[in-house]
């Protein structure tokens, strides 16, 4: 009689890679997780331009009222003015601008200009086009043909008017 333990195990065929049905199985595996990331990674990239513009569209609110305090606190700055070039019109909140610079204000916010809103936002890499009585922002990474993707701010128009400022997200 024959020990058991001479006899070895040869498998009939070796085994070399993936059969086809399981290169198949991955393949349709991989197209499912495609089709799924792939829509929600392209929206991702309005998500973010989006976040962004809030960011830019917040800053603003509050750079205004911050200004609007300072007007308040200053003994020079006269919030009942319009723009102009006169001390009366000017306020630098200590955080806002370096020493020697100003903030030009209309009726105590900060003017629609590169000297009023526009300085407090520089430094948050906020872009602008237009000026005088209005003013559309965008963060400084975003290109400057998205209308539909932009915070406009319009200068108050009278003593105790605050200004108007709207966020657009449409083409975001």
């Amino acid at each position: 009689m024959r020990s058991m333990t001479n006899l070895s195990f040869r498998p009939t065929r070796p085994t070399r890679g993936f059969t086809l049905i399981e290169l198949v199985i991955v393949i349709v595996i991989l197209g499912i997780v495609a089709a799924v990331a792939v829509p929600r990674f392209l929206d991702l990239r309005s998500q973010a331009r989006t976040a962004q513009l809030q960011g830019v569209f917040t800053a603003t609110q509050s750079a205004t009222t911050i200004a609007f305090a300072a007007c308040q606190l200053d003994a020079v700055c006269d919030p009942s003015l319009p723009a102009d070039n006169s001390a009366a019109t000017r306020v630098c909140p200590q955080a806002s601008c370096a020493p020697g610079e100003f903030i030009t204000t209309h009726y105590g916010y900060p003017n629609a200009t590169e000297p009023g809103i526009v300085r407090m936002l520089i430094r948050q890499g906020v872009r602008f086009t237009g000026g005088g009585s209005q003013i559309n922002l965008r963060s400084g990474e975003m290109t400057s043909n998205l209308n539909g993707c932009r915070v406009r701010y319009i200068r108050s128009n009278a003593p105790g008017e605050r200004p108007q400022i709207d966020l657009f997200t449409s083409a975001c």
